[in-house]
């Protein structure tokens, strides 16, 4: 996995965006799939919350699941603070 320095210069953010998207991808039923995953992360990704990350992330992968055809259901939501609401919109994440 790899987010260039254009997303944040701080790399301490660059590791948070890892550990979201790790996490993210661990928690989905799509793990047995075999298909090679591409995420490109825009630079306004590093100003959104945690839970916008995350609901972007959690779209991505209901994406992935309707064009694999796996029909599976979303995994429960872990517990998230939430402290500001998801504005939908322009997405921050992009999968290829």
């Amino acid at each position: 996995m790899a987010i260039g320095r254009r997303i944040d210069k701080r790399a301490v953010c660059r590791n948070r965006l890892r550990r979201q998207t790790r996490e993210s991808l661990r928690q989905q039923p799509l793990r047995s799939a075999a298909v090679a995953i591409v995420i490109t992360a825009r630079p306004p990704v590093a100003q959104l919350a945690r839970e916008e990350v995350w609901a972007d992330l959690q779209l991505l992968w209901q994406r992935l699941a309707q064009r694999l055809g796996t029909g599976c259901n979303p995994p429960p939501q872990p517990a998230v603070p939430a402290s500001a609401p998801v504005q939908s919109g322009e997405r921050s994440i992009d999968a290829h």
